[in-house]
């Protein structure tokens, strides 16, 4: 898989567990969300419990 494919892939699992774990359907603000985690993270941890991770720290935030 080339970098590209592997970063849209990464960003979209993270997407779909940040709508999840949020229980939102503001998925224009999670892929945004994704993207700077990918910048962040450069794919190296599971976009799933990055998601989760970042969920957790920003639950008292008003909004994510």
């Amino acid at each position: 898989m080339d970098m590209h494919t592997q970063k849209a892939h990464w960003i979209e699992r993270f997407a779909a567990r940040l709508l999840a774990h949020n229980e939102t359907d503001q998925r224009q603000d999670a892929l945004e969300w994704a993207a700077m985690a990918w910048q962040e993270y450069g794919g190296q941890h599971c976009p799933e419990r990055a998601a989760e991770a970042f969920s957790l720290a920003c639950s008292g935030a008003q909004g994510w």
